[in-house]
């Protein structure tokens, strides 16, 4: 929490009241760990913060750029599920829509979540169906992306 702390601070003195704060491609334990923290952070800072941004698991190898390949997987229900049920913490999630099938797409925007593309190596097809199933952002628009 101090680390979220010492961000609010340090956006204050350029005259930035909000952030979201980037958790990048992890394991399971310590992306729930993350969610946690930001639980505890947003009910003794309610309005400074603006939830959590998981940048990632699920992106293309191939456009994985400094995210750890170890880390990078398909989804799977148990995850997906957390996630949902996080919704009030977890503000975006970025994934490769070509490697996520378009229920859990759905599921994540129903719950609202932001769904956002990136770190993509997708097809003009594939990017379609993502954006059908519920991808409303981008992330690094134009950048680790085919």
């Amino acid at each position: 929490m101090e680390t979220l702390e010492i961000m609010q601070k340090a956006n204050e003195k350029s005259g930035c009241t909000n952030y979201l704060p980037t958790l990048i491609t992890t394991s399971d334990e310590l992306m729930k760990q993350g969610v946690r923290v930001m639980r505890e952070y947003l009910a003794k800072h309610p309005n400074q913060a603006l939830g959590l941004h998981l940048e990632g698991p699920w992106l293309n190898l191939v456009k994985k750029g400094t995210h750890n390949p170890n880390f990078v997987r398909k989804p799977d229900a148990a995850l997906v599920d957390f996630l949902c049920e996080n919704a009030d913490v977890i503000t975006k999630v970025t994934l490769a829509p070509e490697m996520v099938p378009a229920e859990v797409i759905s599921k994540l925007a129903n719950a609202g979540i932001v769904v956002s593309a990136g770190h993509s190596n997708a097809t003009l097809k594939e990017a379609k169906a993502g954006f059908r199933a519920g991808i409303t952002f981008a992330t690094h628009l134009y950048n680790a992306m085919r």
